[in-house]
């Protein structure tokens, strides 16, 4: 829920509440992880790939159709994100074949609607959720603003920005933006300047921007830990990523604060004011 409605910190917060528990099952670990993988493809971080490989090994090599639609969707969003029309087809289409015979509005809307996109949905789905039905019908006005009155500020913003027209493209940038969505809103920059738009603001995300040091949400995660006298694996295991991102988000820490090494950069932070706020 936190999620889908763009608390994606607050969402973060429980997934790894539940993958650091010790006796979570399967069951529960499998959709925790593909959330995390979504997260990361959303956000931009390094390793999305990691947690999606591990919820399908975990879900077997038959999973559950519904397991398998999501995890098929979530990928279908990395491929599209990184303009691999062929990687959207390649996921979705062997799933949604399978999926598409059982009542499921919600994962069957999403997978033809990915197939939609690519120019690969090869017949008029029935019985879909309304918002995908909305946008294969070419009505993609009213599929964002069902979007928007179901309080999922993303798609609101993806349908905005795949067809709107500059307002509408401005609008979808702002809620990006906010969100800390980095891949979707360098993409539509890209779309942007192609089509000849001037003056595309460029942005910077909300947590940066309240960052006194100029700090991401997960940079500042990490320094915290590092001023605990964490090492970089043990950091690594608190957070559910790979060794190589925290050595990734260390030496970007490093070159925002001006230093050189992991004392001077606990340093500076023992310098800044209490937070207040």
């Amino acid at each position: 829920m936190r999620f889908e409605q763009g608390d994606w910190n607050g969402a973060s917060e429980d997934v790894e509440a539940v993958l650091r528990h010790p006796r979570t099952p399967p069951i529960t670990r499998i959709p925790a992880l593909r959330t995390l993988g979504h997260l990361r493809v959303r956000r931009g971080d390094p390793d999305a790939s990691g947690p999606l490989q591990e919820a399908r090994a975990l879900a077997g090599p038959r999973p559950e159709l519904q397991r398998a639609g999501m995890l098929a969707a979530v990928c279908a969003e990395a491929a599209w994100l990184a303009g691999d029309r062929e990687g959207v087809v390649r996921e979705v289409q062997p799933v949604y074949e399978l999926t598409r015979r059982r009542r499921d509005p919600r994962m069957n809307g999403e997978l033809a609607a990915w197939l939609w996109r690519v120019g690969a949905l090869r017949e008029q789905p029935t019985d879909i959720a309304e918002p995908y039905a909305l946008e294969i019908s070419g009505d993609w006005r009213g599929a964002a603003s069902l979007w928007k009155a179901l309080g999922c500020p993303y798609e609101h913003a993806s349908v905005l920005a795949w067809y709107g027209t500059e307002p509408d493209q401005r609008q979808a940038l702002t809620i990006l933006e906010q969100l800390g969505a980095a891949p979707a809103a360098q993409s539509l920059r890209r779309q942007m300047r192609a089509h000849g738009v001037r003056r595309i603001p460029r942005g910077s995300r909300t947590s940066t921007r309240r960052n006194p040091l100029g700090l991401t949400r997960r940079e500042a995660e990490i320094l915290a830990l590092l001023s605990e006298g964490l090492r970089n694996s043990t950091i690594a295991k608190r957070l559910f990523v790979s060794t190589k991102t925290v050595e990734h988000h260390m030496s970007a820490i490093l070159g925002k604060l001006g230093v050189t090494t992991r004392a001077e950069a606990i340093a500076v932070t023992r310098k800044q004011p209490a937070n207040k706020t």
